[in-house]
């Protein structure tokens, strides 16, 4: 092991509590009471909910928009968390089309995944900037990051068997960047939007029948990720910091 990932291991471990928030509970879901006892899952902290049986017949599924749950006190507008969404509805779709047919919106006998944004936690662009810094000598792979300043992700799923049926799946699920391996950023929302793709990928498992179907080849109607992606590798290549996209305002929040 080089003295790279022993000291990223080493600070990983020391602060562990640090770096994992607490699942939420807002109202997006619409019985928390059949959820699991919170459980780690990798980086992440996760309660869930699944109808294995009523699961076993699903071969359609139909990706509603994200929502945004942040609450009337959030540090950030629904605006502002706009890329975070739609990264959510890209992974999504990326990870249930290697498992299921995906359907449109109004299909009412598909199964219906909506999730929501309930929590995002600033990234901090000045301990960003120094954990890229100082991971440029340290030898080995990956990047360090200091033990503040880490942003992180909460965010909640809920799939209907049909537009009207009976919830057959839901997720409560949050994150924490690592201080080993994830990059910062100059973003604030640089974590968050990081932690997209691991919450696609719970929501994906979650749902995956037992005995799992064959892989899919990845749908066409999934959205591609949005422009600048040269200039965000580049950034990325040379500072070592995550970048993300910038997209459309989202929606105003349905009350």
């Amino acid at each position: 092991m080089t003295s790279k990932s022993l000291f990223a291991a080493a600070l990983t471990l020391s602060l562990a509590a640090c770096v994992t928030k607490p699942t939420t509970q807002s109202g997006f879901i619409s019985d928390y009471t059949r959820l699991s006892d919170s459980a780690q899952n990798g980086a992440a902290t996760q309660r869930q909910f699944v109808d294995a049986a009523a699961l076993a017949g699903v071969s359609r599924v139909a990706i509603l928009p994200t929502q945004v749950r942040l609450g009337p006190n959030a540090a950030f507008t629904a605006n502002e968390v706009a890329p975070i969404a739609a990264e959510m509805d890209r992974q999504l779709c990326l990870e249930l089309a290697e498992r299921f047919e995906i359907a449109p919106d109004d299909d009412p006998a598909a199964l219906q995944v909506s999730a929501a944004i309930t929590g995002v936690t600033r990234t901090g662009a000045a301990s960003s900037v120094v954990s890229a810094a100082a991971s440029r000598f340290i030898p080995g792979p990956g990047s360090v990051r200091l033990p503040i300043g880490l942003g992180g992700l909460a965010a909640e799923m809920q799939a209907r068997n049909g537009a009207e049926g009976p919830v057959i799946g839901a997720l409560a699920w949050s994150r924490r960047a690592q201080m080993a391996m994830d990059r910062g950023s100059l973003s604030p929302i640089g974590d968050a939007h990081q932690a997209a793709e691991p919450f696609a990928d719970a929501v994906a498992k979650l749902l995956t029948p037992d005995p799992a179907p064959p892989v899919r080849k990845i749908a066409d109607q999934c959205p591609e990720a949005p422009g600048g992606v040269a200039g965000r590798f580049v950034a990325g290549r040379a500072f070592g910091l995550y970048i993300p996209p910038k997209v459309k305002p989202a929606p105003d929040p349905k009350p």
